[in-house]
């Protein structure tokens, strides 16, 4: 993260992750309804026709990869 000279009384000029809401929150404000439990859940993937979950999320990180079509991405 870039920042400012902090001996000048200088600011962060890098990106606020705390001020982001939960990936669980986002997702289910996005309407994506996640089903399972633990570290990774499943969801159905938005990327392709899908009619059974096959998109994995990664609920701490927002990382997520689909086991049909190979969409992946997030931290």
């Amino acid at each position: 993260m870039r920042t400012a000279n902090p001996a000048r009384g200088g600011k962060s000029l890098g990106f606020r992750r705390k001020l982001l809401p939960s990936p669980a929150e986002y997702l289910k404000l996005q309407g994506v309804k996640l089903t399972g439990t633990g570290a990774w859940r499943n969801a159905v993937c938005p990327f392709h026709d899908d009619t059974k979950p096959s998109l994995r999320i990664r609920i701490e990180s927002g990382a997520f990869r689909c086991m049909v079509c190979g969409a992946h991405g997030g931290d």
